[in-house]
């Protein structure tokens, strides 16, 4: 368990602790002056703030949700470009064309593990790096020595192009963010249900308690869901990276073909 997810347990332990100490408070000193003051019972104004949370919930999870497998998807899609780049160069008649490809893929692998990660988590569209244009200007610079490298060529200008799009589509869902204001909104409309069910009209403390800590619990575990992938990063979910990992073993171990 990394430094993140250890942040979230504690944030949770923190807010369902302290809405059970609040929701003590509340039952015992206020509860019953409030059950004599106001006559009607307020059922029907939670159930209503209910289905308004839920319509809300279902709509931002659903769009993060979204979000988060375009982003996974993206990084499938760009592992699939690098070992069909490498399929492809490492039949070139050329070892020294199949080296060079070799070395500018594991450059690009090391600088996306590196670098655009780290423009990611500041939610900061990254440019492409010397490392990503160095496998453009191999490929312009690749010397056709055969029939063979000819077709291998056009696989390769197809991929890198296939390459190119899945890296902007990435990046570009990895900087995007829930925005603050439906942020603020569905922060509030959670404290409002929480606070609807803090004044629900119960007799017995242990059913009251039982009810605060189910609600309390499902808002709590529903934000954090929420957040988690928002930010596809960090938390307990998140997009995995190993990927590239693979992919970088793969291109610096496999060998298809004799070259020349």
């Amino acid at each position: 368990m990394d430094r993140s997810e250890r942040l979230i347990l504690i944030q949770i332990i923190l807010l369902v602790g302290g809405s059970l100490l609040i929701g003590l408070l509340l039952f015992f000193q206020f509860h019953f002056i409030l059950d004599n003051l106001i006559k009607i019972r307020d059922s029907d104004v939670v159930g209503a703030i209910g289905t308004i949370y839920a319509l809300i919930s279902a709509f931002i999870l659903s769009n993060v949700w979204s979000n988060f497998k375009e982003t996974e998807q993206a990084v499938s899609q760009q592992n699939e470009a690098i070992i069909t780049l490498w399929n492809s160069a490492d039949y070139f008649d050329s070892l020294k064309e199949s080296n060079r490809m070799r070395a500018s893929l594991v450059a690009y692998i090391n600088s996306v593990l590196r670098d655009e990660l780290i423009h990611s988590r500041r939610f900061e569209s990254s440019l492409p790096g010397k490392e990503f244009l160095g496998i453009q200007r191999l490929i312009d610079s690749i010397k056709l020595v055969s029939g063979r490298d000819e077709i291998v060529f056009s696989s390769i200008i197809s991929t890198y192009e296939t390459l190119s799009i899945a890296r902007n589509k990435r990046i570009n869902r990895m900087a995007e963010s829930m925005p603050q204001m439906l942020r603020v909104f569905y922060i509030i409309a959670s404290i409002i249900l929480w606070g609807g069910f803090a004044f629900e009209g119960f007799q017995n403390p242990l059913l009251y308690l039982t009810v605060n800590f189910s609600v309390t619990t499902i808002i709590v575990l529903n934000y954090f869901i929420i957040i988690d992938f928002d930010n596809p990063l960090d938390g307990f979910i998140r997009v995995s990276f190993d990927r590239y990992l693979v992919s970088r073993d793969y291109i610096l171990h496999a060998t298809h073909t004799t070259h020349t």
